[in-house]
């Protein structure tokens, strides 16, 4: 005698597919419209099999069972048809609205993608393993790492020896440099806050430390990326704005570098009236402008757009030297 369910096991269920006297069954996605569909089945001549979903491809440093500290990222991936006990999965397409629909396995299944369709990117990657801030700026160290570890296995080829410690350490300075001036954001807002001078003080000396730090780090990874431009000759575009302000940088770098020279008036080791203003911090804690001569830079509005602009083009020139 047939009858209609639709939860098994304690799970709202909808059928998968039928073979011989199984009726496999599947739980509904969490973004599936539930329609009120049940499944019709005869309980003394069918058993019912409940389904495993998945809903991603996990891409791990080791065959076998995941774990935890092996993942390396994840994609998102929709069902393909099956061929028996091969289930086929594929990547969303681009602009292709996620159903919420999950790759379903019978007990003995297994996964596999149809040749050619597995447009597997450094957009995914990045998707996945970046963490992402409020202001426009995420991380890409990681994003880097974990596309030049895949990039052997995926393509099939080798990339020149120095392109991976070249890549990641311009990336690893890049989220240095805002991790550093973020902190310099939040430590001048707290400098205004401050009224017992001794306190102020202390912050004060702390801040243009920090300063110092940050605009050797930010000077050293815009550098790194603009020799990516010229010494591998990629086609991707370095930006104008980053460019026009690599002689800043570089100056009030050099002074930093230098401070020593600067404190006795010089530059390069000769007289210099501009030498002595990299120690005039006014217009830092009154505009957050730091100064050298006649070079400024802006930590409120000018450093986290470099820093999202040289992101974007160390990302792109990535993808084009690893490129699948």
């Amino acid at each position: 005698m047939k009858t209609k369910i639709s939860h098994f096991e304690g799970i709202r269920v909808v059928e998968e597919g039928r073979e011989g006297s199984t009726v496999f069954v599947r739980p509904l996605s969490p973004k599936e419209v539930d329609t009120g569909e049940t499944v019709e089945y005869n309980p003394e001549q069918e058993q019912l099999v409940l389904t495993t979903p998945s809903y991603a491809a996990i891409l791990q440093k080791t065959p076998g069972i995941p774990h935890i500290n092996d993942i390396l990222t994840y994609v998102r991936v929709v069902p393909d048809g099956r061929d028996g006990s091969t289930v086929y999965c594929r990547l969303l397409l681009p602009n292709e609205v996620d159903t919420g629909l999950a790759v379903q396995f019978r007990p003995g299944d297994t996964g596999a993608f149809r040749e050619g369709n597995q447009s597997f990117s450094l957009d995914i990657v990045d998707e996945n393993v970046a963490i992402k801030f409020e202001d426009g700026y995420a991380y890409i160290t990681n994003t880097i790492w974990t596309w030049l570890y895949i990039y052997p296995t995926l393509s099939n080829q080798i990339l020149a020896e120095d392109i991976f410690p070249f890549l990641l350490s311009t990336a690893r300075r890049l989220d240095a440099s805002y991790k550093t001036f973020s902190l310099i954001q939040s430590k001048l807002k707290e400098w205004e806050t401050i009224e017992y001078d001794i306190e102020k003080r202390n912050l004060g000396f702390e801040i243009i430390g920090l300063v110092e730090i940050a605009i050797v780090a930010i000077n050293r990874t815009l550098q790194m990326a603009w020799q990516l431009h010229e010494r591998y000759s990629v086609s991707v575009n370095f930006p104008d704005s980053v460019k026009n302000k690599l002689p800043a940088l570089k100056a009030m770098r050099n002074a930093y570098e230098h401070i020593e020279d600067r404190a006795l008036g010089f530059v390069n080791g000769k007289p210099n009236p501009d030498a002595l203003s990299i120690f005039n911090c006014e217009r830092l804690f009154n505009e957050g402008i730091a100064t050298y001569g006649s070079y400024e830079l802006n930590i409120y509005h000018e450093t986290i757009q470099l820093l999202v602009e040289t992101r974007k083009y160390l990302k792109e020139t990535t993808s084009e030297l690893a490129r699948i």
